[in-house]
């Protein structure tokens, strides 16, 4: 692996001094004015939306090789990843508290809400089921998105928009091998028929098994030296079809992934490989979006979602005769809901453009159990959670755009949310955008709001350890946000942000007076007492130079608890990215970087750190040696960089290695 990692750096030097291919071409990889739909539920420019928007089109996947959302987020300004070898959770602008689903971010497909409503998870891993194939762009609307999402859409929406049958044109098979043992297939079919019929088919497998983990905190001889054997493994399998005809779609999928848990979190026996978490979801959605006229428009969705979580945590337990045994303890969740949206855009003059839309979505199952499975017999069997529950949310929200100049609009809109478990609430938000011809200026405010999950609501272990609190009120937050976006000479574009957040109501596990009546301990709860603010700092210059392709930015920002006035865990104040592309040959090969910078950060231990990292990925990509054939050739961490993951207070760990340095090859063919 070290001689390839020379190989393919000095391929990088030998490019850089190849002269390159200076003839016109247009920019599909940054497009100077993306398109993006999430964030005014309509497509339009990115400069005309309200709101900081990254957009990340189909060739930029495909020229960095990524092969997950997760992938793709590590490389976005202002985001960052936490890994804890369970699930990747998602980081915004210095906010992510260890131990949250990101919950606090809303994850859709073509509009659709992806958000489960027991964990509220934002899924940005393999369990989310969209492959990257499928992928046309992706959208990233920064900032509060409730006024237009409701719940989860706290500090930025997340949009996949999938390809449909015109874009593949054909069948294309994608194999993909890593190391240390990786491999994975996708299969897409798509064709749009004369008759206006597009058909898009697309599914993959996954399979791997890493390397054995070494912790230091359970380095002793009754727990492996602090090695933990094949339990670094993980599996997936997913579906995804979308159908249209005219003005009608129907888009569906399924999934289902698998993972062990190599790192005895929640107390869990190490070295003991029965621990894992099972995640799958199905959807289908029927829409109806028809032109009544030039200046208008209806949108009419169906929807039904189904989601499953299966968790296995092997526990030692005490037998009453001076002994142990291991029990299987299953955390099982389902949860089923169908929705209908209707929505009206009117462009009511040139300067007028007006959207209402109403929402109506019933949970029919919110399901929830905890229980020991019996692994030494029927008596071991033993019940400590069985929660069902169901909820109905009625919403309505509108967004007027209104110019009031030429180059000057106001966005004003506002959503209600009626809850059946709580009641209102309602969010607004305000754009003021003024856009010459190379500079464009945004001035947001929004507020947004988080109902409390089920999870947080209900969940309790017998009253082990922890007991429900069905009195939860939701979380706020409000922020205002200066963009300055502006194009410069010589192909550079820059923007500019400068935000403030606040945050309210914020849900905490707490310690209460309560006893346990079996440990005798107090009892944990969930409660409504943190509130925090954030403040910083956004920049992002990307540009070319002839066929060369780059990207630079970074974000500044301090972010405290604002009843202590401690720094928050897990938030970096300095974090930054750099991308460069690099035509060789006559562009018939290209040599990519890829990276990411982040800064120091605090873990759940007060005054202790993690050691700030620079993370580089290497990729070599083609598509033209080979008639209808695309390699790539990726070095993921190519500096072999040591670095380590903030982890909530359910491991004795205060943080999670993450890999070193890997190899993939992946090959597709198109016919």
């Amino acid at each position: 692996m070290k001689i390839f990692t020379l190989v393919v750096c000095a391929t990088l030097v030998l490019g850089i001094a190849v002269p390159v291919y200076s003839g016109e071409k247009e920019d599909l990889l940054f497009e100077d004015i993306p398109i993006v739909f999430a964030a005014g539920k309509f497509e339009q420019k990115s400069t005309e939306a309200a709101a900081s928007v990254v957009v990340i089109s189909a060739e930029e996947i495909k020229m960095f090789g990524y092969n997950t959302l997760e992938e793709v987020l590590r490389k976005v300004v202002g985001l960052y990843v936490t890994n804890d070898r369970n699930y990747s959770y998602l980081g915004v602008r210095g906010y992510y508290i260890p131990g949250d689903y990101s919950s606090r971010i809303l994850i859709s497909i073509n509009g659709l809400t992806a958000n489960d409503e027991i964990f509220g998870t934002g899924t940005i891993g393999r369990e989310l089921g969209i492959n990257m194939d499928s992928i046309k762009r992706i959208e990233i609307i920064k900032g509060p998105g409730s006024a237009l999402y409701g719940t989860h859409a706290l500090f930025c929406v997340i949009n996949i928009v999938t390809k449909d049958g015109e874009d593949i044109n054909g069948i294309k098979f994608t194999g993909q091998y890593g190391d240390p043992s990786l491999t994975e297939g996708r299969l897409s079919f798509g064709k749009k028929f004369k008759n206006d019929l597009d058909i898009f088919i697309s599914g993959s497998f996954f399979d791997y098994v890493g390397d054995d983990l070494y912790f230091e905190e359970f380095d002793t001889p009754e727990n492996n030296n602090g090695i933990f054997e094949d339990a670094n493994w993980e599996e997936a399998y997913d579906f995804f079809s979308k159908i249209s005809y005219k003005d009608f779609s129907l888009q569906g999928g399924f999934n289902m992934r698998d993972t062990g848990i190599p790192t005895s979190a929640w107390g869990t026996v190490f070295n003991n490989d029965g621990s894992k978490t099972s995640d799958g979801f199905d959807f289908l959605e029927f829409k109806y979006n028809p032109k009544i006229k030039e200046t208008s428009s209806l949108l009419f969705r169906l929807y039904h979602r189904y989601y499953i979580y299966d968790g296995h945590f092997m526990f030692e337990y005490e037998d009453g005769g001076g002994g142990y045994y291991i029990e299987d303890n299953v955390d099982w969740s389902r949860n089923e809901w169908s929705g209908l949206e209707f929505q009206y855009s009117w462009v009511m003059s040139e300067k007028n453009h007006l959207i209402m839309g109403t929402e109506y979505q019933n949970y029919n199952k919110i399901h929830q159990k905890n229980y020991d499975a019996g692994l030494l017999g029927p008596d071991y069997f033993w019940v400590y959670l069985n929660e069902d529950h169901s909820m109905s949310i009625w919403s309505l929200y509108m967004q007027d755009i209104f110019k009031i100049q030429k180059n000057t609009s106001i966005i004003l809109g506002g959503r209600l949310d009626d809850y059946s478990s709580f009641g209102e609430t309602v969010n607004p938000r305000l754009g003021i955008i003024y856009s010459p011809e190379i500079i464009t200026l945004k001035l947001l405010y929004g507020s947004a709001f988080r109902a409390p999950t089920y999870f947080e609501l209900y969940y309790h272990d017998g009253y082990y350890t922890i007991e429900p609190n069905p009195d939860l009120e939701n979380e706020t937050l409000t922020t205002y946000e200066f963009v300055l976006e502006k194009e410069f000479k010589n192909n550079i574009n820059a923007s500019l942000s400068f935000y403030q957040i606040s945050l309210e109501n914020l849900i905490s596990q707490v310690v209460t007076e309560d006893i346990s009546p079996d440990s005798g301990e107090f009892l944990l709860q969930n409660q409504n007492v943190g509130e925090a603010t954030v403040q910083g700092t956004e920049l992002i210059v990307r540009g070319r130079v002839k066929s060369f392709r780059w990207k630079v930015g970074g974000n500044f920002q301090k972010s405290e608890d604002k009843i202590s006035g401690d720094e928050l865990p897990n938030s970096p104040q300095i974090s930054g990215n750099f991308s460069l592309i690099i035509p060789l040959f006559n562009e018939k090969l290209f040599c990519n970087l890829d990276s990411e910078y982040i800064g120091k950060r605090l873990t759940t231990i007060p005054d202790i750190y993690l050691d700030p990292y620079y993370r580089a990925d290497l990729i070599l990509f083609t598509d033209k040696l080979v008639p209808n054939m695309e390699f790539t050739v990726k070095v993921n961490n190519l500096l072999d960089t040591e670095y380590s993951d903030v982890c909530s207070t359910e491991f004795v760990q205060t943080s999670i290695p993450q890999d070193g340095q890997r190899f993939l090859l992946k090959v597709a063919y198109k016919f």
